[in-house]
């Protein structure tokens, strides 16, 4: 399966902050250009390989000035590229159906918002996840792993300036949300 993709934005809105406040302000224009890839393959009975991939061009399309882009600045937070791979494998247990799966995810380099008129580049990150589990008449069990790696992926950062940009008297002139750290469960389901 695959897609490629054009848009043009009108009127968009963009996040920024001034004075230690988050809000909106109206950005103007912008594009959209890519393309995803999906395949899916099933080598033998019980398996199932997939892969995807996707590249996303997307920048201003004229100057924002009210939220400090250019025309030309790429979009904040969308990832040039992302993938994934996963394999899954489902056999007979009995009575019973186990599976065992995994998946290593990618999220490629993105620019934070334009706050402050400074925009920094957030780092690209991978994540590496585990499953297992059993399903049994009503009840569907999976232990699993996220992130077992334990990356600490940014998935959002923001200025946090006051008066001169990119200083804040009070610390670090970023902060910055990290993804999930290594999560390790056990869910249970029973189906009605």
């Amino acid at each position: 399966e695959t897609a490629l993709f054009t848009t043009d934005w009108n009127k968009i809105q963009i996040q920024t902050n001034a004075g230690g406040f988050q809000f909106f302000v109206n950005g103007g224009s912008a594009t959209s250009r890519g393309g995803e890839v999906t395949l899916l393959f099933f080598p033998a009975a019980g398996w199932t390989l997939r892969a995807n991939g996707g590249y996303t061009d997307t920048r201003l399309s004229e100057d924002a000035p009210a939220a400090g882009g250019v025309d030309g600045d790429r979009m904040p937070f969308v990832p040039l590229w992302t993938g994934s791979f996963g394999v899954d494998y489902r056999f007979p247990l009995g009575s019973a159906q186990g599976y065992v799966g995994g998946s290593l995810n990618y999220i490629g380099d993105r620019q934070s918002n334009f706050s402050l008129k400074n925009p920094v580049e957030v780092p690209s990150y991978t994540t590496f996840n585990l499953n297992a589990g059993v399903d049994f008449e009503h009840w569907h069990l999976t232990l699993y792993g996220k992130n077992l790696n334990n990356t600490h992926g940014i998935n959002f950062v923001n200025a946090t300036g006051v008066a001169i940009p990119g200083f804040n008297p009070l610390g670090n002139p970023f902060a910055a949300g990290i993804i999930e750290p290594r999560t390790i469960g056990l869910d249970a389901t029973y189906r009605f």
